[in-house]
C-alpha cells in the first residue's frame, strides 16, 4: 500500500479500508500500460478537478506531452463531468478502467503520479489552475447556454449534502441584485468554464460548484458556511486567479440566515 496516493480520510495508512476487507473481488488483467487517475473523492467535482485530472499534466512532465498509455484508471465513469472532460482532453473513453464496475485490476505496467495536493488538502498549488486554465479554457466556444450572466448565484437545492432550498423571499431578492440563480451539476463543463470566465460575482452556500472560480479572473465571490462545517479550499482556489473572497458564517439556520443578510452581503459585490 503506497499511503500517499492511498487515502482513507481520517485514519491513517495501516487502517486503510482495504485492510479491513475480508476478501477482494476476482482480479482482472489487462495487457499494456496504465495511467491512474483515481483518487479518494475523485467521483465528485471537485476532486476531480484538483486531484485526479492535474496527475495528468504530472505524467506529460515525467514522460513528455507526446507520451499515452494504454488505459487510464478513474474511480467512476457515471458521472458526466467526468465523461465529458475526458472527452475535451482526447482521451479515448473506451480506453478509461472504472473501479466502480472493476474493482480489482492488474496491468503490465502501471504509473501513478502524486496527488498534486499533500493528503487531498484543499490547498491547490498555483500550477494545478494553470493547467486547468490551458485544458478547458478552449472550449469556451462549446459553450450551448442562450446567455451567460455575469452574477451567478449557485443554487444547491437539489443536493444531498449543504442543501439550501431557496424560498420566494430569496429568490426574489437575488432577481433584485440582478443574480441568476444556476443548479450548475445540470450544465456541461462547457457551459460551466464560459459562465464563470465572464463572471463578475459569484455566490452561493458552500460546494463544489465554487471550483469553476479556477476559469474566472478578478471575480467577486461569496461563500455561506454554517458554523459546523468551514472549508477554505475556494479561497485557496481564486487567490490564484485574483478573485476577491468574502465569506459568511451562519450562526442559525444557513437559510434563513442567507435571507436576512443576502441584501448586505450581495449588493456591494
Amino acid at each position: 500500500m503506497l499511503s500517499d496516493v492511498s487515502l482513507d480520510w481520517g485514519r491513517p495508512g495501516a487502517e486503510h479500508y482495504a485492510y479491513r476487507r475480508f476478501r477482494v473481488p476476482r482480479c482482472k488483467d489487462y495487457q499494456g500500460s496504465a495511467l491512474v487517475l483515481a483518487c479518494t473523492g475523485s467521483d465528485t467535482y471537485y476532486h476531480w478537478l484538483t486531484d485526479a485530472l492535474p496527475r495528468l499534466e504530472i505524467a506529460a512532465r515525467a514522460h513528455g506531452d507526446k507520451w499515452r498509455p494504454d488505459f487510464w484508471v478513474v474511480n467512476t465513469l457515471s458521472q458526466a463531468f467526468v465523461r465529458e472532460s475526458l472527452v475535451l482532453l482526447n482521451i479515448p473513453l473506451d480506453r478509461v478502467i472504472a473501479l466502480d464496475k472493476t474493482p480489482h485490476v492488474r496491468f503490465s505496467e502501471v504509473w501513478t503520479p502524486s496527488l498534486p495536493c499533500e493528503a487531498s488538502s484543499g490547498d491547490t498549488p498555483p500550477w494545478v489552475v494553470s493547467f486547468l486554465q490551458e485544458a478547458f479554457l478552449p472550449c469556451l466556444g462549446k459553450a450551448r447556454l442562450p446567455y451567460l450572466p455575469k452574477r451567478i448565484w449557485i443554487d444547491r437545492s437539489s443536493t444531498k449534502s449543504r442543501r439550501l432550498v431557496l424560498t420566494n423571499e430569496i429568490r426574489h431578492k437575488l432577481k433584485q441584485l440582478r443574480y441568476t440563480a444556476l443548479r450548475l451539476e445540470t450544465l456541461a463543463i462547457a457551459d460551466q468554464v464560459g459562465l464563470f470566465h465572464g463572471a463578475e460575482a459569484i455566490a452561493g452556500p458552500h460546494g463544489a460548484g465554487f471550483c469553476g472560480i479556477t476559469f474566472s479572473s478578478k471575480a467577486n465571490m461569496i461563500e455561506f458556511f454554517e458554523s459546523d462545517y468551514i472549508n477554505p479550499c475556494y479561497y485557496s482556489l481564486g487567490q490564484h486567479t485574483n478573485s476577491n473572497y468574502y465569506y459568511n458564517i451562519s450562526k442559525s439556520n444557513l437559510e434563513e440566515s442567507i435571507s436576512v443578510d443576502l441584501t448586505n452581503f450581495l449588493k456591494d459585490l
